[in-house]
């Protein structure tokens, strides 16, 4: 810290100066915000089918089905991202699948460039979840 700064910072201008700036930064944050929630909730109508998908796979089959439905239905963009069905027969592999699964299907994994922000809004939700199934694995987890 330099001399400055201690004395600067007692200043009525300097304090003026610093919550202004504040003000601004945050007032730039909310627009930034309500720009990408408008633009995600064009997506979400848009995937309205997919989500009702996989809310159904979700509640109608176990961690295992609806991994196996995701990486059937909704494959990942990266060719050497796949699911291997072998690791679905213990507890604690499909625990470790699933941390994979959310690796492979993280928003901020793709490429929204190549793949469009459609793509990136379904992995998001597709994420949630996984993220649901994970903790459940993990609170329910007892040898581990």
């Amino acid at each position: 810290m330099n001399l400055f700064t201690v004395v600067g910072s007692c200043t009525g201008w300097y304090k003026t100066c610093t919550e202004a700036l504040q003000r601004y930064q945050s007032e730039v944050v909310t627009a930034d915000e309500a720009i990408r929630q408008k633009e995600r909730e064009m997506y979400m109508k848009e995937l309205e089918t997919e989500l009702k998908d996989l809310k159904e796979a979700n509640v109608g089959s176990g961690a295992e089905g609806l991994l196996r439905h995701i990486y059937k239905a909704y494959p990942p963009k990266n060719p050497e991202h796949k699911l291997n069905d072998k690791d679905l027969d213990e507890r604690a592999k499909v625990k470790k699948t699933l941390l994979t699964a959310i690796q492979h299907y993280h928003p901020d994994k793709q490429d929204k460039e190549k793949h469009g922000k459609k793509w990136a809004v379904l992995c998001e939700e597709i994420t949630k979840l996984l993220n649901g199934r994970y903790e459940t694995y993990k609170c329910c987890s007892s040898t581990e």
